[in-house]
């Protein structure tokens, strides 16, 4: 919904009044940045190329699909608008036309005036609905992928609008109190209280949290990556279903079929080596013969009397 209103930058409602303190006083009265006028609401299409500094461009991308672009992906907005019951008439662009180019600093991170949808309790409703403010928008110069724009300083602004609950016909003055934007600043998007202290640093040049320990070395290029996340090495496809053997189990750590853990710690305490293809201890040499009236015993890798082992 705010999305749809964002697109109309048309004031309506002009004798809709604004009490600041205690006085009330007209739109253009306000303390700060001033509210939008009629003469800045406008729609530009090709015909208008003079682009009012103060305002964001709204122009037709579609035969019923409108962009507003400001110069962050944070504020470029599609909307749609319904067709005319009787059809729609394009007029093709002229390409002896120039083409309209764009100021970076015309959007650049500053209170713009926005159509701002007034939030109301549940089962209630207030006329008018939708009411101009500023509002931090725009683009952040070559930190557009890392920073964003967001309001440092706001006022108090007390609006009187009609309120009704739904229930009840009747329209009754009500005061509310919104909030004007009236500084903006380029803000890191990712804050240093997102960061896990234990293992990040924040670096506030960057805006990201790095790792405190960097082993990106030790991940194998072929089958993994470093996640700064959670800085540890992450493999680059998902799990496998390990059914070599039963002894087989997905291991995180190489990203393959691995022996268990459990098969490994007891060749070690067995003395035996692994055989990583069956996952099975063996002796880590294999006698070929023992003396006369002795068996090569392959549980603890021994040559016993063959009474032993008939027993």
């Amino acid at each position: 919904m705010f999305k749809i209103l964002f697109c109309v930058a048309l004031v309506w409602f002009n004798s809709l009044q604004i009490t600041s303190g205690t006085e009330s006083v007209w739109f253009d009265d306000l303390d700060g940045p001033k509210f939008l006028t009629e003469e800045e609401g406008q729609i530009y299409d090709v015909d208008q190329p003079e682009f009012d500094d103060d305002s964001t461009i709204t122009k037709r991308v579609a035969a019923d699909e409108y962009v507003t672009t400001v110069s962050s992906k944070n504020t470029e907005m599609f909307c749609k608008v319904a067709a005319h019951s009787q059809g729609i008439t394009t007029t093709k662009w002229n390409p002896t036309k120039p083409t309209h180019t764009l100021s970076f600093y015309r959007f650049e991170c500053r209170p713009f005036p926005t159509m701002v949808e007034l939030e109301r309790p549940a089962n209630e409703d207030y006329l008018p609905h939708t009411v101009v403010l500023h509002r931090c928008l725009g683009g952040c110069v070559t930190t557009q992928q890392v920073q964003n724009c967001t309001v440092k300083r706001q006022e108090e602004v007390v609006l009187q609008v009609l309120h009704r609950l739904d229930h009840n016909k009747v329209f009754k003055p009500l005061k509310i109190t919104v909030y004007n934007h009236t500084e903006c600043a380029c803000d890191c998007i990712t804050r240093q209280s997102e960061c896990d202290v234990k293992i990040h640093n924040f670096t506030q040049d960057q805006c990201k949290c790095k790792c405190k320990q960097d082993n990106s070395s030790s991940c194998d290029p072929a089958k993994m990556f470093w996640n700064e996340k959670i800085c540890h090495c992450e493999c680059n496809s998902a799990p496998k279903f390990c059914d070599k053997s039963p002894n087989h189990e997905w291991n995180a750590g190489i990203c393959d079929c691995d022996c268990k853990q459990r098969v490994k710690e007891r060749c070690i305490r067995k003395g035996k080596v692994l055989n990583t293809n069956t996952c099975e201890c063996e002796c880590p040499t294999q006698r070929s013969t023992c003396p006369p009236g002795e068996s090569f015993l392959k549980y603890n890798c021994t040559c016993v009397p063959n009474s032993v082992v008939t027993k």
